[in-house]
């Protein structure tokens, strides 16, 4: 689901509108479409805060993964 405005609202039309218990990628997109669920670019959900965010965790993910890097209560 990369489209729809409010994916809680979209979980809550497939309980009630549909036999499903889950949609995933274009289809989870057009039920809510189909459904009338406001429907946004997905720049729609970028942030500025939300991106260095990641990009924080993507370092310290690379600098926990280098070699040479010490694990909490591994053995040497």
């Amino acid at each position: 689901m990369t489209t729809v405005k409010n994916p809680i609202r979209a979980a809550r039309a497939v309980m009630e509108k549909s036999p499903h218990v889950l949609f995933t990628n274009q289809g989870a997109d057009k039920f809510a479409s189909d459904n009338g669920l406001e429907i946004v670019d997905p720049k729609y959900f970028f942030t500025e805060r939300r991106w260095k965010q990641i990009q924080k965790w993507l370092k310290q993910q690379e600098a926990r993964l280098s070699p040479g890097h010490r694990q909490a209560g591994s053995a040497r």
